[in-house]
């Protein structure tokens, strides 16, 4: 496996955690996810007694929606976002990821996974006539924590791709609910594949930080579900969530999450392919669960995200085809960075 795709992966894995922490219906679905009603994917969560979880009872969603489950304890109050102008801060990004390779019905460990680490800066640069904010985002170059690990040579290989990476700057627009309507990020400067590939995840990873809020009011113990389309990696992913508050005093709360990706069958563009190399995405399916903090009047987030992924590819060069599965169980952290 490339670095860049190493770091593709790590960055993207990332991402896919990070959206669960946000809605972000501003981005078209999948044709075959438009204006569709699908039903949720059922599956136990260990937070739950034996027989019927939260996960079995949830009712038909469209993608981009929010529904209530649950209302949560007197007193209940609508939850909206109310950044002033000039809100924000720096938050660090981590992330940190162990990766198993099945080929051909035979494991292996992958000898090196980055530990990956980056700061973005966040500020409220206006609020529109129709409430929606918009949000500056700069996010700086990321680094690899345990690069040390790498031989000398393989370091420096490392470096320099990174190198290759521009600081982003981009606009994000969300709604006083906390969905992010629309993220534009400025890649001109990109010029290869694989680079472009890493900011896709950069660019998830900046962009799923805000939690979306349910329409009604709410009280503690509340539970809501959002439907997501997400696109990964140039692959489409349908994503449900479940969040549950588990405490707000005054403009801050805390929700705990859990979180289920499947992803259809079909071919997939990976970075580091040989020329004439073609790969079908056979079955992926992802969960994870973590905590998010959010504050209503300050856009910079605190929170985790665990995910355990399974991807199962078919590889065809020529009259050779090879099957590989990946097992990746990934650890995203957003915390703010003091002084």
């Amino acid at each position: 496996m490339g670095l860049a795709l190493l770091l593709s992966a790590g960055l993207s894995l990332g991402g896919a955690a990070s959206s669960a922490l946000a809605a972000e219906t501003g981005t078209k679905a999948p044709a075959a996810f438009r204006g569709v009603e699908v039903p949720l994917m059922a599956a136990p969560t260990t937070s739950q007694a034996k027989g019927k979880s939260i996960w079995d009872k949830l009712p038909k969603m469209k993608s981009g929606e929010i529904k209530l489950l649950e209302a949560g304890a007197e007193p209940r109050k609508q939850l909206r976002y109310k950044f002033p102008v000039g809100a924000g801060g720096v938050v660090r990004l981590t992330t940190r990821s162990e990766l198993e390779v099945e080929t051909d019905g035979k494991k292996q460990k992958a000898g090196f996974v980055p530990k990956l680490e980056m700061l973005a800066k966040l500020k409220v640069k206006e609020k529109q006539s129709d409430g929606d904010f918009l949000v500056d985002l700069i996010g700086l170059r990321p680094k690899v924590r345990n690069a040390t690990q790498l031989p000398p040579q393989i370091q420096k290989q490392l470096e320099a791709a990174l190198g290759k990476l521009p600081k982003l700057h981009g606009i994000s627009e969300v709604n006083d609910r906390g969905v992010q309507k629309a993220l534009k990020f400025d890649t001109a400067k990109v010029e290869s594949v694989e680079m472009n590939q890493i900011l896709q995840g950069l660019q998830a990873n900046l962009g799923g930080m805000s939690a979306p809020l349910p329409a009604e009011a709410i009280g503690v113990g509340a539970k809501w579900a959002v439907n997501t389309s997400v696109v990964q990696q140039g692959l489409p992913l349908q994503q449900i969530a479940i969040y549950e508050l588990v405490s707000l005093d005054g403009e801050v709360g805390r929700a705990r999450v859990e979180m289920r990706q499947v992803a259809p069958k079909g071919e997939i563009k990976l970075p580091g392919l040989p020329p004439g190399a073609k790969t079908e995405l056979v079955k992926m399916t992802s969960k994870g669960e973590g905590e998010t903090y959010f504050n209503l009047e300050n856009p910079v987030p605190k929170g985790r995200m665990k995910t355990s992924t399974k991807i199962s590819l078919k590889t065809t060069m020529g009259k050779r085809t090879q099957a590989v599965t990946l097992r990746i169980k990934a650890l995203l952290r957003f915390r703010p960075k003091t002084k």
